[in-house]
């Protein structure tokens, strides 16, 4: 299977779970709301550790995706289905405009490896 078609379906799908569970937060069990919470935190750790070490930037970003996904769960888990519907809707758009930038950034230096860029060769 192609892996940009895999992590575009996983993606939405995602992004439907986080809405569906937001729905139907008035029915679920506290002990099921401490689970949510939980693979929220698991996932914000993972999501975040996996974005520091990737090379390349746009991994760097979905990475990161990941983990503001997890804080999005991890909002569900604690009840506030609010404020993990409007942290979507904001981190769509602002995700959609870092992929932008890094696409501008990629084609102006001629490359996708961070270590590769000239102020961060330090590193």
């Amino acid at each position: 299977m192609n892996t940009k078609l895999f992590l575009e379906f996983k993606k939405k799908m995602i992004d439907k779970s986080i809405y569906n569970n937001s729905r139907k937060q008035e029915i679920i069990n506290k002990k099921i709301m401490n689970l949510i919470s939980l693979i929220g935190i698991i996932t914000v750790l993972l999501g975040a550790t996996l974005a520091l070490a990737q090379k390349d930037i746009k991994k760097g970003l979905a990475y990161s995706t990941m983990s503001q996904l997890g804080y999005m769960m991890l909002a569900l888990g604690m009840g506030s289905y609010r404020s993990a519907l409007f942290h979507l809707i904001t981190h769509a758009y602002s995700k959609a405009l870092l992929f932008l930038g890094s696409g501008s950034v990629i084609h102006s230096m001629e490359t996708i490896e961070f270590f590769e860029f000239d102020f961060i060769s330090f590193l």
